[in-house]
């Protein structure tokens, strides 16, 4: 790929430093490639998005994608599981997935209308045949739509961030374990129910506990 001088030392800079802490992976990528806006997720064997972490947006926005437009995104992982797994691409800007004479009569367009959105980029995380997380990227009226350049920096970047993922997701699955066996040792179990929308019906006072462990700017919800 052609990169220049300062996109090599930007890459290599950003291999550094996420490697250093992997939890600023979003921060990162915004302050070293414009990427100012983007949303870090899992996915389920069956595409279920979950865990959504949001970076630099409004409540309003987060709010109406996660409560109401989740489902859909021209660019959620279940509509794109075939194209990913035949293809050796895992990086996907929105004019690649739909044409603007369907984007308007999606339901997604409304989303996209108020909030002002012009482009969107993905790189999903794909283990076999599954799509496992993904980061989702924004940009709003007044910036410039997403380059190939763009997008052959996210590829070429798109192994690393698979690795940085999956490390936080064991990091994050052993904190939790060890907590589990620390709380079960003192007859204390946290529970927390999903209904059938994914959306949390019941949890009890230890489950909230052992998320402010592991994560103090966190809640069950």
């Amino acid at each position: 790929m052609n990169f220049s001088t300062k996109e090599y030392q930007n890459i290599l800079q950003f291999i550094n430093s996420s490697l250093c802490d992997s939890h600023k992976i979003q921060a990162l990528l915004s302050s070293m490639f414009q990427f100012n806006h983007s949303l870090l997720w899992r996915a389920d064997t069956a595409g279920n998005m979950y865990n959504l972490e949001f970076f630099n947006f409004d409540d309003q926005l987060i709010l109406d994608y996660k409560e109401v437009h989740n489902a859909n995104d021209v660019m959620h992982p279940k509509k794109l599981v075939s194209k990913l797994t035949s293809n050796k691409e895992t990086v996907y800007r929105m004019e690649e997935i739909t044409i603007p004479t369907d984007l308007a009569k999606s339901m997604y367009y409304q989303f996209i209308k108020t909030h002002r959105i012009i482009d969107q980029m993905v790189v999903y995380f794909v283990n076999g045949t599954f799509i496992y997380g993904g980061i989702g990227f924004i940009r709003f009226k007044g910036e410039m739509p997403f380059t190939q350049k763009d997008k052959e920096i996210l590829q070429t970047l798109s192994i690393h961030l698979q690795y940085l993922v999956k490390n936080i997701m064991m990091t994050k699955e052993i904190e939790a374990k060890s907590l589990y066996i620390n709380k079960e040792k003192d007859y204390k179990l946290g529970i927390i129910q999903a209904s059938h929308d994914q959306g949390i019906s019941f949890y009890n006072k230890v489950a909230q506990y052992i998320i402010k462990d592991i994560d103090p700017t966190s809640t069950v919800v």
